[in-house]
């Protein structure tokens, strides 16, 4: 898709000055709920996982349901480091979340986090669907300045 767009700014400021910034890499993931799980549950709810080596980068997580006519959503964010292709399993430890989304009656929701100096090896996103038991789809999107980070769906390892 293409569009032409045109800015017009107004500024009293003498040094005032427009700069294009940098598209952002963006990484795009669908899931679906057949039942979701619980607010801060991984039962039931999907994961994926991101795999990000580079330290302080800035990440914008986007949550999208799809197919909801009514949705509540939120997301978190959850350190899962030395466990890469592991997801987890239980109750969603406030200890280990990293990021969460504000909890809306929305299709969409966003959270930017930066994931420090000495990063986790693996970070672990659970979209959460309410009311549970709701059926649905939704597409997660990750963005940064730098496409070096990687974006695939994981399990809860069986019990």
């Amino acid at each position: 898709t293409a569009a032409n767009v045109r800015f017009t700014f107004w500024c009293s400021h003498p040094k005032f000055a427009v700069k294009a910034l940098p598209m952002w890499k963006k990484k795009s993931i669908e899931v679906e709920w057949e039942r979701s799980g619980g607010y801060q549950e991984t039962e039931r709810n999907p994961q994926l996982e991101l795999l990000t080596p580079i330290p302080n980068q800035t990440f914008v997580v986007r949550m999208e349901v799809i197919s909801s006519s009514d949705p509540s959503s939120i997301f978190f964010v959850v350190r899962n480091h030395g466990r890469q292709g592991d997801g987890i399993s239980g109750h969603i430890d406030d200890d280990l979340i990293v990021a969460k989304s504000t909890y809306v009656r929305h299709h969409t929701v966003i959270k930017e986090f930066n994931n420090g100096a000495r990063p986790s090896d693996s970070y672990i996103i659970v979209p959460c669907l309410q009311p549970p038991g709701s059926k649905a789809k939704c597409i997660i999107t990750v963005t940064s300045l730098s496409d070096v980070f990687q974006l695939r769906e994981v399990h809860a390892p069986e019990e």
